[in-house]
């Protein structure tokens, strides 16, 4: 720890134990990839070195017409047509080893996010939004009062509203609500102006560092319902940052605000511990079938203490706050009213939406029903579950 007046700087080190997924909004089509079948392998195109290649070969012109053509592009449709064989190509960027029975269906690959130096990382917006998440269930805990005001409120919005938007906008407000009564500061020093009321405004936490790509891989999209009698695979790959990849970033600490909160580094790192913890205990009616169907629990590492998940493909239960305000019943069935309210589908020959997963009907135990996986090494993992901890300086 470093500390300049008012100021500590802890550097922390985040171990991944379980792929990580931190999406840059970009993904790859059938015109930017090309599996070798011959070697088992998914190239991804270089942009530039494609169109070196295409004006050097004077192939711009018919490559043109051939996407304006067609709807469902594909890179190695095209190169068929026009007698090229792909893997005799040096237009490629990057190489992921994959055997033909994973990357036969593959719609979409999503792309990680990268520095400007083109290495993966994790943002520590990211960061700090899933230790938010973590401060949040921890001082719910430690307010009884409040946390029975609250209970009352939902339960109210899901008795009342009918409309969807309606339930959105008066849970969007509870949110904020729940946020100024735990997380600012009840009585403001002279020093803080008003817009620094938010005790987060103490808390800085640097993006990590770069992450090299051999630390990468492709991970197929899966999910596990309860009481499936397989896991569903869906045609989606994710870049992600491997299982038990070591990386740094910094949490700098103003006292002069965070403690107003009594938020030091120890109370973060209790507050993540005793999230997982409690994250446990809610997936634990998937326990049962854990055996079953390899599916892996990041908490059960016996060499790490997975006290932080953050990242897409997490699943609803990871952000969630709502199991952590009512109890286990009243919030599946408030959660099941908001999915299906949320998401909805067309019913067939007609403009009317119907619920797209029908969880009011099929959330039984806990709602969503469906735990979101990736598969590495035979195992069905949670994707973004990770270790931190400070670094002795």
């Amino acid at each position: 720890m470093k500390e300049l007046g008012h100021l500590k700087r802890y550097k922390m080190k985040l171990t991944t134990l379980s792929p990580v997924f931190i999406g840059s909004g970009e993904a790859l089509s059938g015109l930017d990839y090309f599996f070798d079948n011959s070697k088992n392998q998914l190239n991804i195109i270089d942009e530039n070195k494609i169109a070196k290649y295409l004006n050097q070969n004077h192939l711009i012109d018919g490559f043109i017409k051939y996407i304006a053509n067609k709807k469902d592009v594909k890179f190695f449709e095209w190169a068929k047509i026009n007698n090229i064989n792909p893997s005799k190509l040096d237009i490629y960027k990057k190489i992921y080893k994959y055997s033909s029975k994973d990357i036969k269906v593959l719609n979409k690959v999503n792309l990680i996010i990268r520095n400007t130096a083109g290495k993966a990382y994790i943002p520590g917006s990211s960061i700090k939004g899933a230790i938010r998440t973590a401060i949040l269930i921890k001082k719910l805990k430690e307010n009884p009062e409040l946390r029975l005001k609250y209970q009352q409120k939902i339960k109210n919005i899901f008795e009342q509203c009918d409309n969807r938007k309606d339930i959105n906008n008066v849970l969007s407000g509870i949110e904020k609500d729940i946020e100024t009564d735990l997380l600012c500061i009840s009585a403001p020093t002279r020093e803080l102006s008003k817009e620094s009321l938010d005790v987060f405004r103490g808390i800085q936490i640097s993006d990590s560092l770069g992450i090299e790509d051999k630390n990468l891989n492709l991970y197929k999209k899966c999910d596990y319902t309860l009481h499936s009698q397989n896991v569903h695979f869906i045609p989606l790959f994710r870049e992600c940052i491997n299982s038990y990849v070591d990386t740094e970033f910094s949490i700098t600490l103003d006292t002069n605000i965070s403690m107003l909160q009594n938020i030091d580094i120890e109370y973060i790192l209790k507050a993540l511990e005793e999230y997982a913890k409690f994250w446990h205990t809610i997936v634990s009616v998937f326990d049962k079938d854990s055996d079953r169907f390899n599916l892996y629990m990041p908490n059960e590492d016996e060499d790490y203490n997975a006290n932080f998940c953050i990242g897409g493909g997490a699943g609803f239960l990871t952000k969630t706050i709502i199991y952590s305000i009512l109890d286990k019943e009243t919030a599946k069935n408030a959660v099941r009213i908001y999915l299906d309210k949320n998401f909805t589908k067309n019913a067939k020959n007609s403009s009317q939406k119907i619920p797209a997963h029908n969880h009011e009907k099929q959330d039984k135990e806990i709602s969503p029903r469906t735990l979101k996986l990736a598969e590495e090494n035979g195992d069905y993992i949670n994707l973004g579950w990770c270790n931190i901890s400070i670094v002795k300086e």
